[in-house]
């Protein structure tokens, strides 16, 4: 919830479809009412004895009876009473467990999808250094194309995260070919082993760090 705090769980009784805390909560009260009868009628009990000094035996029979019936009562009451401790205990700690288990699975996603974010930022370095090197190898005067224009499609896709969650399966080897594969730069994956760790070293290892970013303010931009 968004105050922190952990959504209430509601079970439903299979027979008459009643929540289970309404029914714990309706038969506490039942068992408060039925004790106050009885102590009422002990009352009224008392009242005849003065009343008619002749019926003394049977209303202490009767008194002893009411006696039984609310130490039965008070003890089931009290039954109730821990069973709904018990239940309380047992569904928070239900909850606890799956919000445990939920913050588990948003974690492992955000390391998945940083995964992705990361291979994407290489393969697109890589894929833009391997256009240069194609280009020189061409006779192209690399040194005077504007770079900035030439990538500005793939410079785009770098602000880009919408498209991670479709990127976590894929390798930095499968990126990289699919961008090659777009930019028509010749690429074999075999020439790497299809191995991300060998591709990185020879293609990424060498490059020059990027620039950091500009700091969030006008007199920077």
């Amino acid at each position: 919830m968004a105050d922190g705090s952990l959504p209430p769980h509601h079970h439903t009784c299979a027979t008459c479809g009643a929540s289970v805390d309404d029914t714990r909560a309706a038969d506490a009260a039942m068992l408060q009412r039925m004790a106050e009868m009885i102590l009422e009628v002990g009352e009224v009990a008392r009242g005849r004895v003065v009343e008619v000094p002749a019926e003394h035996p049977a209303v202490g029979l009767t008194l002893a009876r009411l006696s039984r019936s609310l130490r039965l009562t008070l003890a089931l009451k009290r039954r109730v009473l821990d069973e709904q401790a018990s239940f309380a205990e047992t569904q928070k700690a239900k909850a606890a467990a799956e919000a445990r288990e939920l913050a588990r699975t948003a974690a492992f996603q955000r390391e998945l999808l940083e995964g992705a974010k990361e291979n994407k930022t290489e393969a697109i370095a890589i894929a833009k250094t391997m256009a240069v090197e194609d280009l020189r190898e061409k006779g192209v005067d690399v040194e005077g194309i504007d770079q900035e224009s030439l990538f500005a499609e793939l410079n785009e896709r770098l602000d880009d995260d919408s498209d991670l969650e479709a990127l976590i399966d894929y390798t930095l080897v499968d990126l990289v070919t699919l961008l090659c594969t777009k930019l028509g730069v010749p690429f074999d994956p075999a020439s790497v082993r299809h191995n991300d760790d060998t591709l990185r070293h020879d293609w990424l290892d060498d490059l020059p760090e990027p620039p950091p970013e500009p700091p969030k303010h006008k007199s920077w931009a």
